[in-house]
């Protein structure tokens, strides 16, 4: 995609950058001229202050010394006032000439003497009436200091210098010692201190009037440089001034620093004015897209709420979602029609020509194949995988499985077709030029190690036969299915080829269906032999290599055979629950090992609970032959425990224990209840004795029916045959006794 607007705005605000950026410029220039100004401003103070230090303390240590040679030296005091001889002359020299030498800036030194005006200057003798500088000696006595600026010639035949003087007269006016410095040699001195081509140092005397030597190196427009820095000695009296030279850069740069105010205003007054116009310019093209979004949008008022950018951007999310939706849409009607071909290739429910057929897969994006073959790819021990992972894994794993496929054949440079038909079946079509099932074979085997290995669970595999139309691809479609039948025998987490699985012939079931009914017959006798016979009927489906169905088909024989031929198991709730139980594990079961596993548990929990109901019949039929036995025979004076475990064949305490539970009473409860109620009976029908009553019960002592009898009844025999008769009475007055 081009950038044309893009370059096109970024250009437009390149000119208020650049002024932007001259102002900062002019700026940080300002700043930093600002800071140098005053660096040069704190120099120049600090050159002055030490050139007025240093010119002070040069000439002070000269006033020093000729002050101390006036008032200390012997041979100037004697010199001068016309004392000693010719040595004294020559010393007086001699300290003139220390004087010259100790400071060499002093350029002539000599002594007036006033008694015979006589001035020794360079070690001769010479009339002040000759003398070239004898006006200002006669003027001397006037100066204070030193002098300003003079020239000075001692003889006609040398060069005029200029110089400052210093006189000092002594006490008692009998001359006088003048000092002359050369202003050049200080000048000279000075110059070490500064650079000259960048700094100017005025000297100005008392009266403000330069130093004529000491300006002779600078120009005149140095000296009208403005002055940065100015001392006044208070010794000399002399006034130092410093200053920069005013190059054509430091010019221009003092210049700009006058106007560099004015000139940050005008540019960012253009930079205004710019950015206005360009952006007024710039706006062009977004006022027209303004334009489209509101004569296109069927809401005025809403399409132009917000600021033009939120519109835009609005308007393109919009157009980006309702393109999104339909690429959306397309793809699951796509993707829904791939499906609905695929399911109708593999089902055959559609009757198509093979031109019709290849037209649908072209129709919905498949490339068509000289050669096809159809795999199904089954989840092992579906009921735990859904038992095991919530919805949501469930999906996560069945696509998994499903681009691993896809990446496996990718590997292998096969094409394949793949979609989720059933919950645990995954069906694949294979086609291209030619199909060679070894490789396939081996693709496939590694995809099913792959899965065993990161997925955490196990898929079987059937593949079908290799056909050569699209039409026949269900029936490849059926032989992988017929494949999968065939993991009941051969195991799960195995891949099954059609053509090299076998069925049975009919020879080999029909001795198993003869098993069925001696298998049944020892189950239904309660023979421990029918669990032997159980393992040895599903050894040999397993040898003959049955399919599912068949296992399913001689399961389903051997429910209906049992539920048939044992008839007192019709009407045992235990038998319906395991008949029910059984057929739904015949429904889903997967592997022929898993049949017989849990269908020998289920038998085995029926097979016990039979048991123990013929055991318990068995028990209840004993104890109602003792209770038959009893109430025969409880008349018997004899009859006890020990009669009846001689008559049954038990042991006594368990003939008790069981009539206890059979019955809910002890036996001697049970005996002398039957025996108290015959007694009540005779009593009441019969005018036999008492005592004839308890021999035909049971009791050979009447004592002993007597207290047996008051403690069931709470009465003794006789009382209660009163209390009978009496009771008979008041109901029917006429009957007689």
């Amino acid at each position: 995609m081009k950038k044309h607007w893009l370059r096109r705005w970024a250009w437009s605000y390149t000119s208020a950058f650049l002024m932007v950026v001259t102002v900062l410029f002019f700026l940080f220039f300002q700043s930093l001229n600002e800071s140098t100004r005053k660096e040069a401003l704190k120099a120049n103070d600090f050159l002055a202050s030490h050139v007025i230090t240093y010119i002070d303390n040069a000439l002070r240590t000269v006033d020093y010394s000729v002050l101390s040679d006036v008032l200390t030296n012997e041979a100037v005091k004697d010199y001068l006032h016309q004392k000693g001889d010719a040595f004294t002359t020559i010393q007086a020299v001699e300290a003139i000439e220390q004087l010259k030498s100790d400071y060499p800036q002093v350029h002539s030194a000599y002594l007036v003497r006033f008694e015979d005006n006589t001035v020794l200057l360079n070690g001769k003798a010479v009339a002040l009436a000759n003398f070239s500088d004898k006006a200002y000696i006669n003027k001397g006595s006037a100066f204070q200091g030193w002098s300003q600026a003079r020239e000075f010639q001692a003889y006609a035949d040398q060069t005029k210098k200029t110089v400052t003087t210093l006189v000092r007269e002594t006490s008692d006016r009998s001359g006088m010692y003048v000092v002359n410095v050369s202003l050049e040699a200080l000048h000279r001195t000075l110059g070490g201190m500064y650079d000259a081509d960048i700094t100017t140092v005025r000297i100005l005397d008392q009266k403000q009037q330069p130093l004529k030597e000491m300006q002779k190196a600078h120009s005149r427009a140095a000296s009208e440089s403005p002055v940065f820095a100015s001392y006044t000695s208070g010794y000399t009296g002399w006034t130092i001034e410093t200053s920069l030279k005013e190059g054509k850069l430091v010019g221009f740069a003092f210049f700009l620093h006058s106007i560099w105010g004015i000139l940050a205003v005008i540019i960012s007054i253009l930079g205004i004015g710019w950015m206005i116009y360009m952006g007024y310019r710039n706006y062009k093209p977004i006022r027209q897209i303004m334009g489209i979004i509101q004569a296109s949008s069927q809401d005025t008022s809403q399409a132009l709420s917000g600021n033009e950018f939120n519109v835009i951007q609005t308007t393109i999310e919009k157009m980006i979602a309702e393109e999104k939706k339909g690429l959306l849409a397309q793809q699951q009607h796509r993707s829904l029609q791939q499906k609905h071909v695929f399911r109708e290739l593999l089902e055959g429910r559609a009757q198509r020509t093979e031109v019709d057929w290849q037209q649908a897969v072209q129709d919905v994006g498949i490339e068509h194949g000289e050669a096809f073959v159809v795999a199904v790819v089954e989840v092992d021990a579906y009921n735990k995988f859904t038992a095991n992972n919530k919805s949501e894994d469930q999906s996560l794993k069945k696509f998994i499985l499903k681009n691993a496929l896809h990446y496996q054949a990718q590997e292998a440079n096969s094409t394949v077709w793949v979609e989720w038909l059933e919950e645990k079946r995954l069906f694949v079509v294979l086609w291209g030029d030619e199909i060679e099932i070894r490789s396939i074979k081996k693709w496939i085997s590694a995809y099913r190690l792959w899965v065993e290995e990161h997925v955490e669970t196990t898929v079987s595999i059937g593949l079908g036969d290799v056909k050569t139309a699209w039409k026949d691809v269900v029936t490849s479609a059926r032989s992988a299915i017929t494949a999968l039948e065939y993991k009941a025998v051969k195991g799960s987490n195995q891949l099954l080829v059609h053509n090299e699985c076998h069925s049975p012939s009919s020879n080999d079931v029909y001795p198993m269906l003869r098993d069925v009914s001696r298998m049944v017959r020892d189950f239904g006798e309660l023979n421990t032999a029918w669990e032997a016979a159980w393992k040895q009927w599903f050894e040999k489906m397993k040898q003959c290599g049955l399919m599912r169905s068949d296992i399913v088909q001689l399961f389903d024989y051997m429910l209906q055979y049992a539920d048939q031929n044992i008839t007192h198991w019709k009407g045992s709730s235990a038998w319906r629950k395991t008949y029910q139980a059984l057929r739904l594990l015949s429904h889903r079961f997967e592997t022929i090992e898993e049949l017989e596993a849990e269908g020998r548990t289920i038998l085995h929990e029926l097979h016990d609970a039979l048991k123990n109901d013929n055991n318990e019949q068995q028990q209840l039929n004993v104890v109602l032959c003792m209770k038959r036995y009893i109430e025969t025979h409880y008349a018997n004076p004899d009859i006890s425990l020990a009669m009846l475990s001689d008559v049954f064949q038990m042991n006594s305490k368990y003939v008790s224990q069981r009539f206890k539970e059979g019955t809910g009473e002890k036996f001697l409860d049970f005996l002398t209840r039957l025996r108290m109620d015959e007694a009540k009976r005779l009593m009441l029908t019969t005018n036999e004795t008492i005592q004839d009553i308890s021999s035909k019960v049971g009791y050979v002592n009447y004592i002993s029916f007597n207290r047996a009898f008051k403690k069931a009844m709470g009465k003794s025999p006789s009382d209660f045959r009163k209390q009978c008769s009496s009771q008979a009475l008041s109901a029917n007055p006429h009957t007689v006794l």
